[in-house]
């Protein structure tokens, strides 16, 4: 089955019993803000029927905000990844896919047919932190992980992640710290019975449904290690995380597999 159309998703999967388009969880801080705040307005961009899809974790304030913008003048091409798509394909090429191209942009239209792009929370979360929302990765964990969030991975991985086309072989996530890496571990072993780590990928990756999911270094300017994702020594720490996903990526796309 293919992905929803390009363009904003009509889903609802979490929203039972709430009428509205944002809401928040968690309880409240000390100053009566809500400690989680999850906006619904999921979307999708590029090919329906990818070879390659590439998932961040959730969209934050600046996608959402672009978001609403799109729905009055159009711009939803221009949503996904805004401020960063020169460092996504920076990542891209680490783990060498898209090799020699210069710009993204036309990557994320309608017209696109190989790559295919969205989060693993298709909704945008942030989470209150030093007086306003925020969309850094920690928050965003902490969010995925509260009793009142923990469901929402979960829901989104089977609404959207459970009968992809045979086409797609590649899920390409965004961020490898080592906390969300073992929290999609434990979301994807409880949903796929099929579910494997991949040894090539020295932890960076796995199989489910069968296809292969690699980690690799989140392009967000909030990660200070993206660097050494990029350029660092292959023996430890992220730059063998780079080849743990280099090796991933080669094999799920290589002429041996079905």
């Amino acid at each position: 089955m293919p992905l929803p159309d390009h363009g904003p998703v009509d889903c609802r999967t979490c929203w039972s019993g709430c009428a509205g388009r944002e809401r928040g969880f968690g309880g409240k801080t000390k100053t009566g803000q809500d400690r989680f705040r999850l906006v619904n307005d999921p979307g999708a961009w590029g090919a329906r029927d990818p070879r390659i899809l590439v998932l961040g974790m959730s969209k934050g304030n600046t996608q959402s905000d672009a978001m609403r913008q799109a729905h009055l003048d159009g711009s939803f091409d221009e949503v996904p990844f805004r401020k960063m798509r020169p460092r996504l394909l920076q990542v891209l090429q680490a783990v060498d896919l898209m090799p020699g191209e210069s710009s993204i942009d036309h990557r994320f239209r309608e017209t696109e047919t190989e790559y295919g792009w969205g989060s693993i929370l298709r909704c945008s979360l942030t989470g209150w932190d030093k007086g306003a929302y925020s969309a850094a990765s920690g928050v965003v964990l902490r969010g995925m992980s509260d009793p009142d969030g923990k469901g929402l991975v979960p829901a989104c991985v089977r609404q959207h992640l459970t009968d992809l086309s045979n086409r797609t072989r590649l899920v390409i996530l965004l961020g490898n710290a080592e906390a969300y890496m073992g929290l999609l571990r434990r979301v994807f072993a409880g949903v796929f019975p099929d579910f494997r780590p991949l040894p090539v990928s020295d932890g960076t990756g796995f199989e489910a449904g069968g296809r292969t999911y690699v980690h690799v270094g989140h392009p967000s300017p909030l990660n200070g290690h993206l660097a050494q994702f990029l350029t660092g020594p292959v023996t430890s720490g992220q730059g063998a995380k780079r080849e743990g996903a280099r090796r991933a990526v080669a094999w799920a796309l290589g002429p041996d597999r079905p």
